[in-house]
């Protein structure tokens, strides 16, 4: 009710009375009922079809027998209404030497058991269409959250149980598809697989699996390697260490915790390959080691580079050069000093300097052998000094004469 300015009624101003009220909270009241029923509706349809669904998951078929089926000779593992036609029965594969192992899980150990009782408490079909029926008449939203959760935790272990099984034992019993070629060293690599892999808790000696293996390695060493020869005996040699070993684990234990560098063959003529020699800057060589480390030109003026001693650092970033240069050795160490400098590199022109070895080499001179090359310092050809001679003396002498 509305009053005007003076404090009477205003007859044409509208009047809202409690009833009024009542009618519209009534309304709105229907209005959010008839959009919670038709959700409700919405999600326990979607239950349905998502039970529905998983039926069709649980009859997959593999060569023509549903794999959650166990033993059984019907093509289907459950019928339309969820229950569980297959058996109990184990699916195995023999890959040999008495050795099988288990490839399926039946359709009760993923999906759960039959209870039309307590279908909550039932598999998973049961379970998801009892909650749609609850949930359609108005149950609780949180009803079934726990048997969910279960059939979740079920279906986890159910696809831990077959991510599990043994993928050596699979690759052994599988007959993979391969070209022609490959189809001979793939089936002895199965069968030695089977070999080294025993019966039960029960398997070969290391030496014996070495060796059962080396059968599969002569089919392939001879097309994969060159000196297929030498690795094969490389394999032998092998063995015969095994051979003071019980267990694999034991001899793969010691050879990780002391392995030797590598096998050697009989004695040849180097390969081409064998006998080189590399040349690279001292940046490229970084990271490397060679036996024999050879650094030329190692003047004053090479290193340190006059042109760095301009710089901020210079002086001391070209001392780690030379040091990296230096340590790149592993037993040999050459470092040669040119004796002149020519002012004129494409002339006849006797001018030249005298070259200093690098100021970092100072303190280390005492640790090198010193020798020279170029002029002979006896007197065995052309260019030699007599013995005790020294005209640079005699020179001088004949100044202050």
């Amino acid at each position: 009710m509305t009053t005007s300015n003076d404090g009477e009624k205003s007859d044409n101003e509208p009047v809202t009375t409690r009833s009024e009220l009542d009618r519209k909270f009534i309304a709105a009241i229907e209005r959010l009922g008839r959009a919670l029923r038709v959700s409700r509706q919405a999600i326990a349809t979607e239950l349905r079809s998502i039970a529905d669904e998983m039926v069709g998951v649980a009859n997959t078929q593999q060569f023509g027998r549903p794999i959650f089926g166990g033993n059984t000779g019907s093509s289907q593992a459950f019928d339309d209404s969820g229950t569980y036609l297959g058996d109990g029965g184990e699916v195995r594969r023999t890959v040999g030497n008495g050795v099988s192992y288990q490839v399926n899980v039946t359709g009760e150990d993923a999906f759960g058991t039959s209870n039309t009782a307590d279908p909550l408490n039932g598999n998973m079909f049961e379970m998801l269409r009892e909650i749609a029926d609850r949930i359609e008449a108005g149950s609780p939203a949180a009803v079934g959250l726990d048997a969910i959760d279960g059939a979740r935790t079920r279906l986890h272990d159910a696809q831990a149980t077959a991510e599990g099984t043994d993928r050596l034992m699979q690759f052994i019993a599988d007959d993979f598809t391969v070209v022609a070629e490959a189809r001979a060293p793939m089936k002895e690599l199965r069968a030695a697989l089977a070999h080294c892999r025993g019966a039960g808790s029960t398997e070969p000696g290391p030496s014996e699996q070495i060796e059962r293996l080396t059968e599969f390695c002569v089919l392939v060493f001879n097309r994969v390697y060159d000196d297929a020869a030498a690795r094969l005996a490389d394999l032998g040699q092998l063995a015969a260490l095994a051979s003071e070993y019980g267990t694999r684990s034991r001899f793969l234990t010691e050879i990780t915790l002391d392995p030797p560098a590598s096998t050697s063959d009989l004695a040849g003529p180097p390969h081409l390959d064998d006998d080189y020699l590399i040349l690279s800057t001292i940046h490229s060589a970084k990271g490397g080691e060679w036996q024999a480390v050879f650094v030329i030109h190692a003047a004053d003026g090479n290193i340190p580079s006059d042109m760095a001693l301009s710089e901020p650092g210079g002086l001391e970033e070209e001392r780690r050069l030379l040091y990296v240069a230096l340590t790149r050795a592993k037993d040999h160490l050459h470092v040669t000093v040119p004796q002149r400098f020519y002012h004129k590199r494409f002339s006849s022109s006797p001018e030249h300097s005298y070259a200093l070895p690098s100021r970092f080499l100072d303190s280390a001179m005492d640790e090198f052998e010193h020798a020279s090359a170029g002029v002979p310092q006896h007197g065995d050809g052309d260019g030699a000094l007599a013995d005790g001679a020294d005209p640079v003396a005699d020179v001088l002498e004949d100044l202050w004469r």
